[in-house]
Order: structure tokens, then C-alpha cells, then sequence
């Protein structure tokens, strides 16, 4: 181990170690307690948690199985996943601040984690407890521990550096258990998230400083190498576990996430990165106008910021380089935030960011290295230069921490974020397309389509904010432009749902068989996901019906129904068919009844819309009185439900993963409208014919 003069103390007490710990984790639990208040953001965490059935239904066997196959977010980290199931079936979605709690438990963990495994491989405890208050403080962090969708980050971290802990000790007291132990650690990290691929290699750097197990000045070129190349063989099982997770993340990524050499040409790549890594250090020293998101540097990098990036990159590894002997923490702590930033730095372009403050995570442990043994150093010999770090860092500590609590705010929620995000960020697209979907959720939907257009006047291949504009355009009424922003953006689209709405806009034209299309594809790429969609089958049918092929749209519901015999929705969908079609051949009013009466023993309360459908077959059976009981007590309930469904407006909307896009309220209203319609024909002793023209109902 170095004992570096640098930071030459006598090491405290336990219980002045424990209580240092202490308040490290309270530092953390202080500065993110806002988050315990806060919901889920539309940014991944719908995705990943809200909106996820797999997740938000906690810890089933079937869950558990599913996740060792599963890609979330473009991801595979089934660890993580697990994580979220835990929380799920904690707190369910009561209070999502549960799930906040768990990614600022992790967040703490980590600071400690750091302290430990830094204390332990330098000898020293202060200097290591500097920088692990740093890293829990800084503004940086909040990305990481803020967002729920980030729990793979401080997952993966509190792996990455318990592994860094237990490969301190095995170095002292090399034994067959302590190395178990860190593949273990190493294979948890990798379950979380990739980014603890460079792990062995950053091993490698400890092992010059502060391990020094190879590098010494008294030691020839020859024998450094030798003992390099035994460090390297002492953690090939290591490097060949990091290259399967490597291959494994690769094809998840591939198919979504990862972006391809024409849409980010590789040597726009490499300058991007360049920058990025100096915009990374800035960010360390001045951490403002920080954002969920920053857009690919391509449309403003200049020739002058490339230079200038890659000037300051070569003059800081060859001070590093040259100094390596009298201050080797310099040259460790900037490979190490070099190294480790591979991964994330754009090389594989993952995402539409040209830079993110969640991969500094891990990698600005380097830089933060490097300046507290630095000013240490250069401190440790006069009295007055110590008392000024001191009060330095006492200050420097209290700006981060002020600086991460405004951070944490911009978290309330979407809306919030995105609009901070808009404001400190030029041209940024994502930010307006979120701050449109915020509003657009409102009922906003004239201010959202504001947005919308900016985001594709920065971005005109950003094929969801086309595909959220023509949805606005359609809750707007404005049908033929809702169709033509709609197609625009879905011939890039992943997501089925966008496909379901083309086909409800191309329902609002009248153009059923588009609709069908439409609708077809949706339940198709849903099933390719291995997921079943019940609830857009009734559009469907309704659109085959009003194309003219009532029969297929029979075909379809019978084999749903021989497929699921209890599905109350289905078995009510085909009563309804079979009880109101004005096709003749498909016309059976008398099955129809039996249809109904199964649907309605299979819901609570009879279920309005399966009522609805017996009281409109009865009156196919001319069985009048019982048809206006059966539509009544439909009515009844219909209003029952609306009562509720008012009540709680002002928290549908305000939880805003429950969609309110799809807000079903104007639905509930129309159907009352139509069964009262619909008893008026009873009363008069007359049957009910529907006309799929006129929509379900």
C-alpha cells in the first residue's frame, strides 16, 4: 500500500470512522428527502415501473422467470428489474416516494462504500472521506439517484465499488474466498447495469496507485512488465466474464438503443466524445445548466471547441504522465475517469444524447482523486494553507450540497423537468417534446402541439414528437392533420400504441379498412413483444363490421373467445355483434342472450357494457320489459361510475402514468346517451340494429 506524504495523518478512532459514515448517509438521505414526495416522471419510468405489468405486479413466479429474458429500456439488467419488483411489491404504487427511498438508501450505501474501499487500498482515512462527501454531494449525482429509471446507475455502482472494497482486502490477504467474492460482486454490477464492464481494467490502475503492485522507480522496465503480466493473467476469468455481459448487452441494445453509423457518423463520434469529456470536467468544477438531456453536439461543434477538447485531453495525460512518479495519483485517477467513461462516452452511440450526467457516476471518482490528493499535497506542510483547505472545503462541500437541492427540484415532475431542461439547453428536442406531453396530458393540447413543432424544427426526425402532435391534432378534433403528422412519425415508430391511435384517427375519417390495418399492427407488434392486447380487439372489430366483413370480425372474436372463455370484455363483444349486427347471416339474437348472460355472471355488478349488450339482445327476442330492466340498471351503474371518475379528475390527472390521454370519461358519458336512446326503442316495443358508422356504442 502507498503511504504517500501527501496525506500523512494518523488514522481516527472506530467511532469516529463510524460516525463519519453516519453522516455521510445522512447527508444523502437529507439533501434527496424531496423525492420521497415526488411520482414517477415520463422519462423511462412509465416504461420501466408505472406502466410495466411484469414490474408494478411485484414478485410472481411468472415476473421472475420473465426477467432473465427480458429487455427493459433496451437494456438487459434483470438485477435491477428485480429491485423494482421488490419496491412494487412494497409499496405498490401508493407511494412511489417508496421507490425513491431505495435509489437514496443505494445513493448512501455507495458514499460509504467509497470511503471504505478508498480508506482501505491508501491508508488514508480523511482524504478518502473528502471524496466520498464529493461524490455524494455533488449536483452531478442527481440524475442517478433522482430519476427511478436510473436505479440500474446506483445498483451497479454500490457492486462496482464493494467490489473495489473486497479486491483492497484480497490484495492484502489473498485468499481462493476473497476472490469468489469479487466475481460475485463483479457478476451482480453486470446484472445492473454494463457500465461496470471496465472494472478489471480500473483493478489494473489501483494496482500502480494506490495498490502499487507494479510501476516501482527501484524496478526495471522488464520485471514492471512482468508483474503487470501477472496482474493481467490474475483477472483473465474477470475480463472473459465482462466480454459474455458485453456480447449480451450488444444485441439487447441493437435492437433499439443503439444508433446506427448513417444516423451518427463514426468520426462525429469521436469528436463528440472528445468534447464530452471535457464538458464532463467542467461540469465537476461549475456544475450548472445541468439537464435531463443534452442533444448531439453535431449541429454546433466547431473545429475550435474539437482542437481546444483535444489539446486540454493531451496536456492533462502528459502532466499526469510526467509528474507519475512524485504525484501517481494523477496519472491513476485520470485513467481512471478516462477508462471508465468508455463505455458511456458515444463511441456506440446509445440514445440521442451527445452526454449524460448519469455516466459520470462512477468515472468522476477519478477527477475528484486527482484534486483532493493534489491540494492535499500541496497543503501538507504549511499550517496556513491547511486551515485554508479547511474552510475551502467546507465551503466547496455546502455550495454542491445547495446546488443539489435546486437540482433535486427540477424532479417534482415532468412538466418541471423538461421545462428546466428547455430552458438551459439551446435546441434542445427532447426537453420540448416532454414539455408537450406534460401539457398534452393537462388537456393542453393547443400549447403541447407548440412544443411538439419546436422539438421537430430542432429535430425533423424525431418520430415521436410527429406521432404526439398528431395525437393532439386529434383529441383537438383535427382529424386529416392528426393522420398525416401521425404517419409521418410511425414509419420509424416502435411503439404499438402509436399504431392504435392512427387507427382510432383513421376511425374519426371514416376510413375503416385503414383503421383495420392499423389496428392490426398494433396487436401484431404487441404480440411480438409477448404481450396481448384485449382491449383493442373491440376497435378492431368494429372497424372490420364497418368495412363490410362482419363475418371476419365474428371469426375474430369466436376464436378470442375459444382462446380465453371467460374473458368477460370478449364474451361481450360477440353478444353485442351477434345481437345488434344489421348483417343477417350474422344476426343471432338468441345465441346472443346466452353470450351476455355468461358475461354478465363473470363481472361485478354486471359489468354496464355487458348489460347493455343482454338488454339489446333481449330486444331481439322481443323480450321488451327485460331488455328496460337490463338498459336501466346499465344506466345506473354507468352514473355510479361517472360520479367516481369525476371525483377523482384532479388525481388522474396529476398521476399522470395513468394516461389521461385515454381518459375515459367522455366514453362513459356517450354510452349513457346512447342506452337512454337505446330504452326509448325498447319502450316503443322495437329492436336495436347498431351501425358501426356511429362508433362501439
Amino acid at each position: 500500500m502507498t503511504t504517500d506524504p501527501a496525506v500523512s495523518a494518523p488514522p481516527p478512532r472506530a467511532g469516529i470512522r463510524a460516525a463519519v459514515c453516519i453522516a455521510l448517509a445522512a447527508a444523502c438521505l437529507l439533501l434527496y428527502s424531496r423525492t420521497l414526495r415526488y411520482d414517477f416522471v415520463n422519462f423511462d419510468d412509465f416504461e420501466y415501473v408505472a406502466n410495466n405489468p411484469h414490474i408494478n405486479t411485484g414478485l410472481r413466479p411468472e415476473n421472475l422467470v420473465w426477467v432473465w429474458t427480458a429487455s427493459v429500456g433496451a437494456n438487459w439488467h434483470p438485477l435491477t428489474v428485480i429491485t423494482h419488483m421488490i419496491d412494487s411489491q412494497i409499496y405498490g404504487q401508493r407511494w412511489v416516494g417508496g421507490h425513491h427511498l431505495t435509489n437514496i438508501a443505494l445513493h448512501a450505501a455507495n458514499a460509504v462504500l467509497l470511503l471504505l474501499a478508498l480508506a482501505a487500498m491508501t491508508g488514508r482515512f480523511w482524504p478518502s472521506a473528502l471524496v466520498a462527501a464529493l461524490f455524494a454531494l455533488h449536483p452531478l449525482r442527481v440524475e442517478s439517484v433522482a430519476w427511478l429509471s436510473e436505479r440500474k446507475d446506483v445498483l451497479c455502482g454500490c457492486f462496482w465499488l464493494a467490489s473495489l472494497w473486497a479486491y483492497a482486502v484480497y490484495v492484502r490477504a489473498p485468499s481462493r474466498g476473497g476472490y469468489l467474492t469479487i466475481t460475485v460482486l463483479l457478476a451482480l454490477g453486470l446484472m445492473s447495469k454494463p457500465m461496470i464492464v471496465t472494472a478489471p481494467a480500473l483493478m489494473l490502475v489501483l494496482d500502480y496507485w494506490p495498490l502499487a503492485r507494479f510501476g516501482a522507480a527501484d524496478k526495471s522496465l522488464r520485471e514492471n512488465l512482468r508483474q503487470f503480466g501477472a496482474l493481467v493473467v490474475e483477472k483473465l476469468p474477470w475480463f472473459a466474464l465482462i466480454a459474455v455481459s458485453s456480447g449480451i448487452t450488444f444485441v439487447v441494445q441493437s435492437q433499439g438503443a443503439v444508433q446506427s453509423l448513417k444516423a451518427v457518423p463514426p468520426m462525429t463520434r469521436v469528436f463528440n466524445a472528445i468534447v464530452a469529456y471535457g464538458e464532463y470536467v467542467v461540469q465537476f468544477v461549475w456544475p450548472t445548466n445541468m439537464a435531463v438531456f443534452y442533444p448531439h453536439l453535431s449541429y454546433r461543434m466547431t473545429w475550435f471547441m474539437i482542437g481546444r477538447a483535444i489539446l486540454a485531453l493531451v496536456v492533462v495525460t502528459l502532466v499526469a504522465w510526467t509528474l507519475r512518479k512524485n504525484l501517481p495519483w494523477l496519472l491513476s485517477g485520470w485513467l481512471w475517469y478516462l477508462g471508465t467513461l468508455v463505455p458511456a462516452v458515444g463511441i456506440v452511440q446509445v440514445g440521442g444524447q451527445s452526454r449524460a450526467d448519469r455516466y459520470t457516476y462512477i468515472p468522476m471518482i477519478g477527477i475528484t482523486i486527482m484534486t483532493v490528493w493534489t491540494v492535499l499535497w500541496w497543503a501538507q506542510s504549511n499550517r496556513a494553507r491547511q486551515r485554508l483547505l479547511v474552510a475551502a472545503s467546507i465551503i466547496w462541500l455546502a455550495a454542491l450540497a445547495a446546488v443539489t437541492w435546486v437540482q433535486v427540484g427540477y424532479w417534482r415532475n415532468t412538466k418541471t423537468l423538461f421545462q428546466h431542461a428547455a430552458e438551459v439547453v439551446p435546441r434542445n428536442f427532447l426537453a420540448h417534446r416532454g414539455v408537450g406531453n406534460a401539457l398534452a396530458r393537462e388537456g393542453n393540447h393547443e400549447e403541447a402541439i407548440e412544443h411538439f413543432e419546436l422539438a421537430l424544427s430542432y429535430e425533423p426526425g424525431d418520430w415521436p414528437s410527429a406521432c404526439n402532435r398528431g395525437w393532439a391534432l386529434y383529441c383537438l378534433g383535427r382529424y386529416d392533420e392528426a393522420e398525416t403528422s401521425m404517419r409521418k412519425g410511425i414509419k420509424q415508430s416502435i411503439h404499438p400504441e402509436d399504431y392504435f391511435k392512427l387507427g382510432l384517427i383513421e376511425l374519426k375519417r371514416s376510413r375503416p379498412q385503414a383503421a383495420v390495418k392499423a389496428f392490426r399492427t398494433a396487436i401484431d407488434k404487441r404480440r411480438q413483444r409477448g404481450e396481448d392486447w384485449p382491449d383493442a380487439f373491440p376497435y378492431l372489430v368494429q372497424a372490420m363490421c364497418w368495412a363490410g366483413d362482419t363475418a371476419a370480425a365474428k371469426d375474430v372474436l369466436v376464436e378470442r373467445v375459444r382462446k380465453y372463455p371467460k374473458d368477460a370484455l370478449m364474451l361481450t363483444e360477440l353478444a353485442w355483434l351477434l345481437g345488434t349486427t344489421q348483417d343477417i347471416q350474422i344476426y343471432d339474437p338468441r345465441q346472443a342472450v346466452e353470450i351476455a348472460r355468461q358475461a354478465c355472471s363473470l363481472t361485478f355488478q354486471h359489468e354496464v357494457r355487458s348489460l347493455d349488450a343482454l338488454a339489446a339482445a333481449l330486444s331481439g327476442i322481443h323480450k321488451y320489459s327485460e331488455a328496460v330492466e337490463k338498459v336501466e340498471k346499465a344506466i345506473e351503474y354507468n352514473g355510479i361510475a361517472l360520479g367516481e371518475l369525476d371525483k377523482k379528475s384532479h388525481t388522474y390527472y396529476d398521476r399522470e402514468w395513468l394516461d389521461p390521454a385515454f381518459d375515459i370519461r367522455p366514453d362513459v358519458r356517450l354510452l349513457t346517451e346512447r342506452m337512454r336512446e337505446r330504452r326509448e326503442l325498447y319502450l316503443d316495443l322495437k329492436s336495436y340494429r347498431h351501425d358501426p358508422a356511429r362508433g362501439r356504442f
